[in-house]
């Protein structure tokens, strides 16, 4: 019978967060915009360091308003901790993978990151299928 090798630890520096107050304060303010914005999209998001970059002036919010109904305030902007959404913990992984770029759009429905656009230069892509080639 074959045993399994033991796992690797894991520690607050080695797991991803799943809580919304261990998320670093740029991650946080971004999970806020989301959840303040509701429906709609956050264009040209600078990313240093994996850290969203939210108080450059080249950060442009559009917001989606239904007029065929009162707009209601997200409830979990009021709490101070909570557990983070699948969306959210893949867009933390995103911003570790670019490192340092550019998000060109974030898609926000029902105050979550829905859907993400990234820019590359093609030197960039190249690299990376470089890196997973050989």
């Amino acid at each position: 019978m074959k045993s399994e090798p033991p796992s690797a630890p894991t520690n607050a520096a080695t797991a991803p967060p799943g809580r919304f107050t261990e998320l670093s304060a740029a991650r946080q303010a971004l999970v806020r915009l989301c959840q303040l914005i509701d429906y709609g999209h956050i264009r040209n998001v600078f990313v240093r360091d994996g850290e969203p970059v939210l108080a450059d002036a080249e950060a442009i919010i559009s917001t989606d308003i239904r007029l065929d109904q009162s707009k209601l305030v997200r409830s979990e902007l009021e709490l101070n901790d909570f557990e983070l959404t699948s969306e959210v913990l893949r867009l933390a992984a995103l911003l570790d993978e670019i490192g340092d770029g550019e998000i060109a759009q974030i898609e926000v429905r029902a105050g979550l990151p829905r859907r993400v656009v990234t820019t590359r230069s093609v030197t960039q892509c190249m690299l990376v299928l470089n890196e997973s080639v050989g």
